[in-house]
């Protein structure tokens, strides 16, 4: 057998057929494939070359429409401009760039960073080059960045250093990355990085040494020798035959998330079967292959036969093997696994005597595909690793293929640690044995009487008033798991939600499930909250007092209180909030200026355990603008309230611009009024019982004086789907007269932003709006309308409807942890947090809560209802138009009803039959609508007589505990961790009239926020935090659908028929994915993308 040419690459001419093709089916359609120029008659291979060029020409034919050139290419080359010892990597680095100029033709900005650089102006001159590109998909941006970098192992915090010394210099390149490539740039990006941790890679990583033969060295000989695309250079530079020829004692080892944790090493979807012919060989199903062409780690594994001998086919591999690569020059960068590698290190194992042999190979799916249907190729299956970032983290040490070592930390990492005093380390969390001794200690307990458990314990007295910001937030988060974990045991025990289920009669669930004395108490007190579960025992119920002060609920009552300190003292201090992944840092040091905020919150911010990954909307440059603030009334946490402004409210706002010389708007309003639509908060003095003019403050004995307002926003919308500010009144007081309203000076969305930054006294008037926000729909939407408005219904249920009836069948699985969720909420949430927060007595908040309970309609809060209520179109088609495409909540949401709906309607036909004749005469749903109405005062819940009045009102339920609360939710963490965006409370009197309203400065604007208090921004930062953990995804809605339809594979007719409607229901969610995907990306340009009601996210229940 000849030697093979190894440093030949085929050219296009060898890879054109001349004659006859084949056609072969992908998912793409019929794809014509070579089947000529040199393939054996017999389809087996003579030599690996013949192989390599089939696979080839399938590559070719497979990518045959692939981009092959950018239309333009940007390169920045940035190094520290003095920096010692890295003289050869500066000047490595200037070859570097010449060579792009002038060689590849790139355009190239050298940027020499100087010592008093700052993130902002860093972040502003590579932002400059990346805007020449970055709107273009066909064009490339590339960063180059040479120098010292480095990564405290205990943050996400990646940083470019002058020098690697404490004190230097420094970019923080992890926040600058965010900031640069989030959103917007849609054009390929290419970093080349010659530093220690490949400056942002997900997990730290060790590079080259900067020796004289570093990084850059490689990089430069071999792409000014080679034609690469960007993946295949990755791999010849990490080769180890190439660090041995450059040297390199170490190399970057890239890493991407792929796949999940748990699943096995290999799993083979299809057993090795009998030889196949030409004609039969299986191909891809093009749904298998469009799933699994996403899956970049998932490759086809195949046996292939050799007409020659092992030994020979083993003796031309050796020469080849090196070489092999340069064999798939078609490989465009957009497709990361198009190159076929050989297995390394291969050896001759056992030959039998025989003039053939078989190979094992795998390759990506789609190329598997393209391939000719030739009897010498035999399909084994599918194979997917274990997720190769998990594993080179230390999850599995020492698998084979993955350089484990490469991401521990240096020594010298290791001493710099040394330095760094405990008090400067981020808490994560208390150790749950020091903190119940740390309890103890401080007399933060309750001791019970252990003769007579049923009597009330006695409480330690104990209090801290003096701590750090880390351990209180370590402490805050540990105690409010372990109440809720409390409450969780004590419902187990009382079955109301055991831990393993059981089938309770309905006499016996009418004991178990007790609503509490609503409106007054059994002394004739007023009750606090509406009707809810009755879990706190009566004195004459000995055996549940016991359980009751055994479990610790009594003393839940006030530790959270106790935890959260007076004041603050140590390093951290002198921070604001220097939390576990922190928050805005030094900020009381700030004195007036906003902008250090926003630096601080961009430098520091909580970590990625919400939907929105950690990030919050204070770290967008334009947070402050009118489109910010009206974009949350439509994607928000409170997009359910805007309305089409009223007849007599629209009177007042026209009288009040010409009261105040707005001639604009008291012309163009009436004009305007089928595009007018309001925030309409004026309702709160009356929901208070307050008097119309009565200033809205209160002050707890641990913090100063705060107050709260009543505001008015007034919106435009605009045919093109902008909703623009036009008015607010700051605190309504009986009438607009005898209020202080002000009217925005940007009269169309369009019109320029220059000023809005400095416009002190808008702002101000924004801010006063999202206060009442704040309390509207922390306490009115969230709290009652889904909270507690769901616990009304679930024990009106319990209590009338048996656990085998339909309607309990449905509704059971979305109340999963609501019940104990929502005792721990009245416990601790609103007395020891909420109320610290609002600037409201504690008597008028807990009225709101009554009163927005009391004011719920039921059927008019049915989405479609709602929508129409409120001014909008409620049909997928009536809000398909321009106008509406920005609001997501209600086009989503709308889309939703109808799905969940439909599968409603399925499972009750399957009881009631397809007519539901016989609902009118189910005594239980009679016994159901009476027991919401009465007992739950829910007056509006319908009396049921019809199928459809029945699936409505199960639809409902599902909906609030479903999608409406994810929705009100799940995004708290980012529009409200940044305090100035979104306050609980104002800290200074508001104006009382519009003069001195348009006299305010920055520092107004800073006063009247929880800037210098340090318990109060604690809280406030906290709680949306905590509560908005992203959903865990077993319990999604759409796993909640797959779930049910595993459970119901059986033979019976049930199961068939609940199986079909569980798969239904599951596809028509997967559809929403897709819809909801496009509903986000078609708002308007750089808009925040709005997914908390991807079925993926939605949680299924009330799980936080």
């Amino acid at each position: 057998m000849a030697e093979p040419n190894i440093n030949q690459v085929p050219s296009d001419n060898a890879c054109e057929p001349p004659n006859s093709v084949n056609s072969v089916a992908t998912s793409q359609g019929i794809v014509q494939v070579d089947n000529s120029n040199g393939m054996p008659a017999s389809e087996y291979w003579e030599t690996v070359s013949d192989f390599a060029s089939d696979i080839t020409r399938a590559a070719k034919n497979a990518l045959s429409n692939r981009r092959s050139h950018f239309k333009k290419v940007v390169a920045v080359i940035a190094y520290w401009e003095t920096s010692s010892g890295l003289d050869h990597l500066r000047a490595q680095a200037d070859e570097l760039g010449k060579l792009f100029e002038d060689d590849f033709k790139f355009e190239v900005l050298v940027y020499k960073i100087p010592d008093n650089v700052t993130d902002r102006k860093f972040i502003s001159t590579i932002g400059d080059e990346l805007d020449k590109v970055s709107k273009d998909r066909d064009s490339l941006f590339i960063l180059y960045y040479g120098g010292h970098a480095t990564m405290p192992d205990t943050t996400t915090t990646r940083l470019w250093k002058k020098e690697n010394r404490p004190r230097s210099p420094e970019i923080e390149w992890s926040s600058a990355i965010r900031s640069l490539f989030k959103t917007g740039a849609i054009c390929s990006k290419l970093f080349v990085f010659d530093c220690c941790h490949a400056g942002g890679m997900i997990d730290p990583t060790l590079a080259w040494e900067t020796s004289f033969s570093s990084f850059t060295t490689a990089f430069l000989e071999e792409i000014s020798n080679n034609t690469y695309d960007v993946w295949e250079l990755h791999s010849v530079l990490c080769d180890s035959d190439k660090r041995n020829h450059y040297k390199l004692s170490k190399f970057p080892h890239y890493q991407d998330f792929m796949g999940h944790q748990g699943q096995s090493a290999s799993t083979l979807i299809k057993k090795v079967g009998p030889p196949v012919t030409s004609e039969n060989r299986p191909q891809t199903a093009p749904d298998m292959l469009d799933r699994l062409t996403t899956m970049t780690d998932a490759v086809i594994c195949i046996a292939v036969t050799f007409n020659c001998t092992a030994e020979a086919f083993i003796k031309e591999f050796d020469a080849i093997q090196k070489n092999w690569k340069r064999w798939f020059r078609f490989a465009p960068t957009e497709f990361d696994d198009v190159i076929v590698k050989a297995c390394r290190g291969s050896a001759l194992i056992a030959a039998f005597n025989s003039n053939s042999c078989i190979t094992i190979w795998s390759f990506p799916v789609w190329l598997w595909d393209a391939m000719a249907p030739l009897s010498g190729y035999q399909f084994i299956g599918i194979i997917r690793p274990k997720n190769v970032a998990l594993i080179a983290s230390g999850a599995q040490a020492g698998v084979a293929g993955v350089d484990v070592s490469s991401n521990t930390m240096s020594v010298d990492e290791r001493m710099r640690e040394l330095d760094i005093e405990i008090q400067d380390v981020p808490f994560v969390d208390v150790d749950p044995g020091v903190f119940n001794r740390e309890l103890l200690r401080l007399g933060l307990y309750a001791q019970p009487n252990q003769l007579r458990l049923e009597q009330p314990p006695v409480l330690g007295g104990g209090n801290i008033t003096e701590g750090t910001y880390s351990g209180t937030q370590a402490a805050l988060t540990h105690a409010y798991n372990r109440i809720e974990r409390s409450y969780e045991s004590y419902f187990d025990v009382l079955q109301i939600e055991p831990s393993l289920p059981r089938y309770i009669e309905l006499s016996a669930k009418q004991e178990i499930f007790q609503y509490s004395q609503y409106p007054k108490n059994p002394d004739g007190s007023v009750a606090q909250y509406p009707p809810h579960l009755e879990h706190i025992p009566k004195q004459d119920q000995v055996s549940l007092l016991k359980i009751f002060n055994a479990l610790g609920l009594a003393e839940t009552q006030v530790l959270i209180k106790q935890v959260v300190p007076d004041s603050f003292t140590g390093r951290t201090a002198r921070w604001l909030l220097d939390l576990v992944n922190g928050n805005v840092s030094d900020a009381t040091q700030q004195g007036s200026s906003i902008k250090a905020y926003e630096t601080y919150n961009m430098l520091h911010r909580k970590s990625g355990t919400d939907i929105e990954q950690g990030a919050n909307l204070g770290l967008l440059p334009d947070w402050y603008t009118d489109r910010r603030f009206a974009d949350q009334s439509f994607t928000g946490t409170n997009p359910t309230t805007i309305k089409k402004i009223s007849p007599s409210l629209l009177d007042e706002f026209i009288a009040a611009a010409k009261q105040s010389g707005y001639d604009h708007w008291a012309q163009s309003l009436p004009a305007n009024a089928d595009s007018l639509f309001v925030q309409d908060c004026r309702y709160f003095r009356a929901a208070f019982g307050a008097q119309a003019d009565e200033e809205l403050h209160h002050k707890e004995p641990v913090s100063d004086n705060s107050w709260a307002c009543a505001a008015i926003t007034l919106f435009q919308l605009h045919p093109d789907g902008k909703l623009h500010p036009v008015a607010i009144v700051c605190d309504y007081k009986g009438t607009m007269a005898s209020s202080v309203t002000v009217f925005n000076q940007r009269q169309l969305p369009t019109d320029p932003s220059g000023q809005e930054e400095s416009d002190w006294t808008w702002r101000y008037a924004k801010t006063c709006a999202q206060v009442s926000d704040w309390i509207r729909h922390e306490v009115g939407v969230h709290l009652t309308r889904a909270h507690m408005i769901e616990e009304s219904l679930i024990v009106a249920t319990h209590r009338t409807i048996p656990m085998d009836h339909i309607v309990f069948k449905l509704l059971e699985p979305h109340w999963y942890r609501t019940l104990s969720l929502n005792a721990a909420a009245r416990s601790t949430l609103v007395p020891q947090i909420i109320k610290d927060l609002v600037g409201l007595k504690p008597e008028y908040l807990y009225q709101l809560i009554r009163y927005e309970f009391e004011s719920f309609d039921y059927v008019n809060n049915y989405v479609p209802n709602d929508l129409a209520r409120r001014g909008f179109p409620n049909t997928t088609e009536g809000l398909s138009g321009q106008k509406y495409k920005n609001y997501a909540y209600a086009k989503n949401m709308t889309s939703m009803w109808y799905c969940i709906r439909k599968y409603v309607m399925n499972m009750l036909q399957t009881y009631y039959g397809k007519d539901g004749k016989n609902v009118q005469d189910d005594q239980c749903i009679t016994d159901w609508c009476k027991e919401v109405q009465t007992k739950g005062f829910i007056k509006s819940f319908p009396t049921i007589k019809r199928l459809d009045e029945l699936c409505d009102a199960v639809t409902m339920s599902i909906h609030i505990a479903a999608p409406f609360h994810s929705a009100v939710n799940y995004l708290q963490s980012f529009y409200q961790t940044f305090v100035l965006a979104k306050p609980p409370c104002l800290c200074s009197p508001l104006p009382q009239t519009l003069e001195e309203l348009k006299k305010y400065t920055e520092k107004d604007l800073v006063d009247a926020l929880p800037l210098g208090r340090q318990r109060q921004w604690l809280l406030s930062v906290q709680v949306p935090w905590l509560l908005s953990f992203k959903t865990p995804s077993d319990r999604s809605l759409i796993s909640f659908a797959q779930s049910q339809w595993h459970t119901h594979r059986g033979d019976s007719q049930a199961d068939r028929e609940i199986g079909d409607i569980s798969e239904q229901f599951y596809n028509e969610l997967k559809k929403l994915q897709v819809e909801f995907l496009i509903t986000s990306k078609s708002m308007d340009k750089n808009s925040i993308p709005y997914m908390v009601l991807d079925p993926s996210n939605t949680a299924a229940s009330i799980l936080i």
